[in-house]
């Protein structure tokens, strides 16, 4: 193992401290607005789903059944696309 440049760096994490602190802020800030909107979209979801107009909550019952059952990496892959469509389609508008 000679040349091993793997071996820890007092000085280099030292150095590197102040990039690390900053990118830890974005990293909570963006931790902080994902919690309140995901917050805002299941409180959402919950009051559409109690919903006394029956056609509404059951249409509510099955977007949540089948977000529940699938995977999250296919969810963001159903979103990616949504958003792909909808930018494609009314692009025009904006």
């Amino acid at each position: 193992m000679n040349g091993d440049n793997r071996a820890w760096n007092w000085e280099f994490a030292f150095e590197i401290f102040p990039e690390i602190l900053s990118a830890i802020t974005v990293t909570i800030g963006a931790t902080v607005v994902a919690y309140f909107i995901s917050l805002t979209i299941g409180l959402l979801f919950t009051l559409l789903r109690r919903s006394s107009f029956k056609p509404l909550s059951l249409l509510m019952a099955g977007i949540i059944e089948f977000i529940r059952a699938t995977h999250r990496l296919f969810n963001c892959f159903l979103f990616s696309i949504q958003r792909r469509y909808l930018v494609f389609r009314l692009g025009h508008l904006f």
